[in-house]
């Protein structure tokens, strides 16, 4: 077996914070695209970023995987690209990737077959077969000759992309982000393939409120695709769309945090508080 021949890294070829924060005052761009602050930056993910890098130098020899959780709607995807943005940031040379633990979800037609649809997203709901396929090569991805396949879950189906999936090749950064991924499920858990972790915290209401215009996000989008799970509510009236809204919430998403999401918040070094408004509110450390 062939490795790829990367070079050692040392914290001297990294940016210092101060001119990171040089660099992203400067960088209008980024700021946009990243969706936080500078005040964001400098609170919460700028001592997170420079913190995980000093892991990944300490265990550089293998690839380095971030397990970030948190509810439905908390902005788990939001920031894992703005992590993976400013690690690339602080080294450019560094290839860090973002994987949703979404596409390792059983196919809707499992899901209904098992009578389980309405627990998507419980750990019951999970193919761990292939996220124990996935996890075991990933710790050895940045090794030459080693492609990924990811499977892809759509919001706007509701379902996994049974044909179309991505490829992962030679990371030296994974972000593994999803609901279940901080919980210490058996058979397979996922915490002993993490070698960082984050959970993503905010109000319960705040959470209820971001899944709703995340809702509304998807039923205006369904407007101009026709595949989209999201037609069907189209011809609904204002109030019964909200009916089906806080259904899914409270029987569903809500009911998920509450027994599962919630209790591995305890599995996390890190926890992100954010406020209402998404921004982030303070960052804690907690092992």
């Amino acid at each position: 077996m062939s490795y790829n021949v990367r070079p050692v890294l040392t914290s001297q070829d990294l940016l210092t914070e101060e001119e990171l924060i040089n660099k992203l005052t400067n960088d209008a761009t980024w700021l946009k695209d990243a969706k936080f602050s500078l005040d964001d930056i400098k609170v919460c993910l700028m001592p997170l970023c420079f913190h995980l890098m000093q892991k990944y130098l300490a265990n550089s020899h293998k690839t380095f995987i971030i397990g970030l959780s948190g509810s439905v709607a908390s902005g788990k995807t939001t920031i894992s690209t703005a992590i993976k943005s400013l690690l690339t940031y602080i080294n450019p040379s560094l290839k860090v990737a973002v994987v949703s633990s979404d596409g390792f979800l059983l196919t809707n037609q499992l899901l209904n077959a098992q009578n389980i649809m309405k627990k998507k997203g419980f750990p019951c709901s999970y193919d761990y077969d292939r996220l124990k396929e996935f996890m075991v090569g990933l710790s050895d991805a940045n090794k030459n000759n080693i492609r990924l396949e990811i499977p892809i879950h759509s919001h706007e189906t509701y379902d996994v992309t049974v044909h179309t999936n991505m490829f992962l090749e030679g990371p030296d950064i994974v972000i593994f982000e999803g609901v279940n991924v901080l919980q210490d499920t058996k058979p397979f858990s996922l915490l002993e393939y993490l070698n960082a972790t984050i959970y993503v915290d905010a109000a319960d209401d705040d959470l209820k409120k971001w899944y709703e215009a995340r809702f509304y996000d998807l039923l205006r989008a369904a407007k101009t695709d026709p595949k989209s799970m999201f037609v069907k509510y189209l011809h609904m009236s204002k109030e019964e769309i909200q009916t089906q809204i806080d259904a899914v919430w409270f029987n569903v998403n809500y009911k998920n945090l509450q027994d599962h999401i919630l209790p591995s918040r305890q599995n996390a070094e890190f926890i992100i508080h954010k406020h209402h408004n998404h921004s982030l509110a303070k960052l804690v450390h907690q092992k």
